[in-house]
């Protein structure tokens, strides 16, 4: 079992959009010495673009900086049925939208490699890309890619959605990490910062979102002998019980279920096998999920060491 690591030094938040750092990861925003936002220009949307920059202009945020980025237009070209990853983030179905994925990549990984060289601790998204972005996945392949150059720690979100959740339990059974954080979420920063989102039209979440009181956080360090070997079990957060106005049914705790490996197939072509699910489950859109009990939400992450 590895210790954590002792290396003092400044951390940096990455993210792919504006408004990503208070949607996903408002807990660590006012602990980090460098927010990196990597994408903003919609090139089918010059308004909305616009409306980012004027939006960053006016962010109060110690110290960030902004790529801007074209947006690959991506997002309705991933076939998530049966999810295919690859080395720049995840298999895209349209040509001209793969082309642009990709050159993103190589842009992102020169640029936040001569950044992230001089980071110890590094938050970014989750591998399935949260509710299920492959830009916010791209972003994670990046930064973790950079992880094994530069050996920061890498720290990512616990949220998911029904889009990503069979993605998720693919990979969740074999992504290793070390540590796991409850921290409060910091609803100040996030009525400040979405004010002036909102204020430039350069809000893209729903209005009706709500945040949980705290985030969940999974921290892997560099190298091998990680403390954990999947990510099986482990609490997630899923995005459609944060609405004013949820469904009964769809609670925000729950717990991440892993495909069985004798059943999960390539990770380059994973797919998504149905399972039957365990008298304690339920099932969110053809996906199996241990419900996690109600409990305070101050309680420790399961596996975690504090």
């Amino acid at each position: 079992m590895r210790e954590e690591p002792g290396k003092p030094g400044m951390t940096a938040l990455v993210v792919a959009h504006p408004d990503d750092e208070i949607l996903w990861l408002s807990s660590v925003l006012d602990q980090v010495d460098l927010v990196v936002f990597c994408f903003g220009d919609i090139p089918d949307d010059p308004r909305a673009s616009e409306g980012r920059l004027a939006a960053l202009a006016e962010l109060s945020l110690a110290r960030f900086l902004s790529f801007h980025l074209p947006s690959a237009g991506a997002f309705r070209c991933v076939d998530w049925s049966h999810p295919m990853s690859t080395e720049v983030g995840m298999a895209i179905t349209d040509l001209d939208a793969r082309r642009n994925y990709e050159k993103n990549y190589r842009i992102l990984r020169r640029r936040l490699g001569g950044i992230l060289k001089e980071f110890s601790t590094v938050y970014t998204h989750n591998p399935w890309g949260e509710y299920g972005h492959p830009e916010h996945v791209q972003i994670h392949r990046v930064v973790e890619t950079l992880q094994a150059e530069h050996g920061y720690r890498l720290g990512f979100t616990g949220y998911i959605g029904p889009r990503s959740a069979g993605y998720a339990r693919i990979l969740a059974g074999r992504y290793a990490w070390d540590r796991g954080v409850r921290l409060p979420t910091n609803r100040r920063i996030v009525r400040r910062l979405r004010r002036i989102y909102k204020r430039h039209d350069a809000w893209t979440w729903t209005p009706y979102h709500r945040w949980p009181s705290h985030e969940l956080l999974y921290l892997r360090w560099s190298g091998d002998g990680h403390r954990y070997s999947s990510l099986g079990g482990v609490e997630v957060l899923d995005i459609r019980g944060l609405h004013w106005w949820p469904p009964p049914r769809h609670r925000v705790h729950r717990c991440l279920v892993p495909e069985p490996p004798d059943t999960a197939p390539n990770l380059r072509d994973p797919g998504i096998l149905p399972l039957p699910c365990a008298p304690d489950s339920t099932r969110l859109e053809g996906v199996c999920w241990r419900v996690a009990p109600d409990q305070p939400d101050n309680r420790p992450v399961p596996g975690s060491k504090g």
